[in-house]
């Protein structure tokens, strides 16, 4: 046993022993405020259908692919990613635990950023863009990241994961990216409601589930190859009831394989609820729009305004609670079986979806050295819905990218279809 030779010594080591605790207990008291704050959010029923469409053939994300002259310091734009992604946690997401109990937890682990050679990429379709294709999966892998395509024009993809970002949200988090590019600070955003969350604060009725009757607008469906591929299209000029002029020419275009019932999808973002609120996540809900033969698109701008007027963007779908302890594997399974009775029937439980995300300010996507002169986005297309797609604005006019299963756009359907849409919308 130790021995102290005065009491001068034992104060020593009282002293130490003190210093030591208070270390100590600092410590684990930073242990705990690091729990605190790790960032996570419950995934909700709409999050875990697009964790369970997420396959090797259709990988469930959205990507914001900006096109345009110059360069860009990659290492740069690594550090970059990791600060922005750092003041919007939302973008390190991994999926953990099972059933209505999963959550959205933020890894800590900055989105990676890739590079890939797109000097033989036109850029206007998938044909020749692999590269665009991994998939995510549940939990192994990050639900974002970015991909620099090399070529003349440079081309960067910034993905995510639909289960975890919408459109609005990638964008939230981009222009945070190119804010710490130009040397400014990030935003930044923790918000973590989810788009039931959010809903149910308004205390709405429930909207009405529809069977699935609905007709494709490229016909039936033609072999059995799986998988998504999308072509992009170009329309210069100012359009007035742009989604309406969309779903009306969509829907005559159904009509000429066959009669049946056309409705559509119409994305709704709920963050014109959240006055000034920022947030990263998938606070998308999409507005069911029947196009009927005589409708025209004023008629459908004034439908959009009803539903939005009566609060149908936050009310949540008549389903019940059931569906949220159905594990991930069945709803796979079942997904599967609905897809392949579609094909085989034709009608569909929407004929499609059709997302405006607006004029896109590209001076904040910019940076030295790189400065886009567009963009576009590439849809979270699935083989369950018969086409998607996605229209973006900008000084030089439309960017409309749709997305469609190979079995409904084989033999030049899908050309045929986007030729009519560009020739039959008007400024």
């Amino acid at each position: 046993m130790a021995r102290f030779s005065s009491n001068t010594d034992m104060g020593r080591v009282q002293a130490a022993l003190i210093v030591i605790a208070v270390v100590r207990y600092n410590h684990e008291k930073q242990d705990i405020i690091q729990v605190k704050k790790l960032y996570s959010r419950k995934v909700s029923r709409n999050e875990r259908f697009w964790v369970a469409a997420n396959s090797n053939e259709t990988p469930a994300y959205m990507q914001f692919v900006l096109e345009g002259p110059g360069s860009i310091d990659v290492a740069h734009l690594r550090k970059a990613v990791k600060e922005a992604s750092a003041a919007n946690p939302g973008s390190r997401l991994i999926y953990k635990g099972n059933l209505k109990f999963s959550k959205w937890v933020d890894s800590g682990i900055a989105p990676p950023v890739t590079e890939v050679d797109g000097s033989g990429w036109s850029g206007m379709s998938s044909e020749g863009a692999s590269f665009l294709n991994d998939p995510f999966t549940d939990a192994t892998q990050p639900t974002c990241d970015v991909i620099v395509i090399n070529g003349d024009p440079l081309r960067i993809s910034f993905r995510a994961h639909h289960g975890v970002m919408d459109g609005r949200g990638l964008m939230t988090w981009m222009e945070d990216i190119f804010r710490v590019l130009r040397g400014e600070p990030p935003a930044g955003s923790d918000f973590a409601m989810n788009e039931v969350e959010f809903s149910k604060t308004f205390k709405v009725g429930r909207r009405k589930i529809y069977p699935p009757e609905n007709i494709a607008p490229t016909g039936r469906a033609t072999g059995k190859e799986l998988g998504i591929i999308w072509q992009r299209w170009r329309k210069k000029g100012k359009f007035s009831d742009l989604i309406g002029q969309l779903c009306v020419i969509a829907a005559s275009e159904a009509r000429k394989k066959g009669a049946g019932i056309f409705r559509v999808g119409v994305p709704v973002d709920l963050r014109h609820r959240l006055k000034d609120t920022r947030a990263t996540g998938n606070l998308t809900v999409a507005l069911i729009l029947e196009i009927g033969p005589e409708m025209t698109a004023r008629d459908i701008t004034e439908e959009i305004a009803r539903q939005l007027k009566e609060n149908h963007d936050v009310m949540l779908a008549d389903i019940g609670v059931w569906l949220d302890f159905v594990p991930l594997w069945l709803m796979r399974f079942a997904m599967k079986r609905i897809c392949t009775r579609q094909h085989k029937t034709g009608r569909y439980g929407m004929s499609g979806a059709i997302s405006n995300l607006g004029k896109i300010p590209l001076i904040d996507y910019s940076c030295i050295g790189f400065n886009p002169v567009t963009c576009f986005i590439l849809p979270n297309a699935v083989e369950y819905i018969p086409f998607l797609m996605t229209v973006a604005g900008n000084d030089n006019g439309l960017e409309i990218v749709t997305a469609m299963p190979r079995v409904l756009s084989g033999q030049g359907r899908l050309d045929n279809f986007m030729d009519n849409i560009i020739i039959g919308l008007n400024g």
